[in-house]
């Protein structure tokens, strides 16, 4: 007899009890860990459960959130695996200014002060910025950012140097109609 399914066991043999248990192979997941990418568990048999949810082993599990992976047995085996994965963001740090537009990559759903965008976005006018990522069970990232462009100094040099066109012009539509004047 071969017993492959995962449970807890017991067998009575010569007047002797048995007790032993079966576990299943998991590969592509540990538990506590923090995915920054999709994850791929592979469980080799038993009732397979995340978040409550009825799962295949082999599918893609892509969107951020907070995960429990449970696979179920006989005579109330039980193992669990707590995950999580997270929008992978990029382009922005929290808390930090910025001095030019930025282009924010993201998995997940998100919303910009308060509406919904889509990765890639580029933010690009002045302001003070909340970003929040939701995700599977009451997954959420918050970045606050801020792009600031700074005002360019006016100096007498730079004044010169940006309508010096417009003197030039000047002087010689003058010098012009003094001539012809003359």
């Amino acid at each position: 007899t071969i017993i492959n399914y995962p449970g807890n066991y017991k067998l009575l043999y010569n007047d002797f009890l048995y007790e032993f248990q079966v576990v299943p192979g998991v590969t592509g997941i540990e538990d506590g860990a923090i995915y920054n990418n999709p994850i791929t568990p592979l469980i080799s048999s038993g009732n397979i459960y995340l978040n409550n949810d009825l799962y295949i082993s082999g599918t893609e599990i892509s969107n951020p959130g907070n995960y429990i992976l449970q696979i179920m047995g006989i005579n109330g085996y039980l193992e669990e695996y707590s995950f999580t994965i997270t929008s992978n963001m990029s382009g922005i740090l929290h808390n930090q200014n910025y001095s030019e537009s930025v282009e924010i990559q993201f998995s997940g759903n998100a919303f910009l002060n308060n509406s919904y965008i889509e990765s890639p976005y580029v933010v690009s006018e002045d302001g003070e910025y909340i970003l929040k990522i939701q995700g599977e069970n009451n997954y959420l990232e918050t970045y606050y950012f801020k792009i600031e462009k700074p005002e360019e100094e006016t100096s007498l040099i730079s004044f010169i140097q940006k309508f010096d066109v417009v003197f030039l012009g000047v002087v010689v539509i003058s010098g012009g109609l003094i001539l012809k004047k003359k």
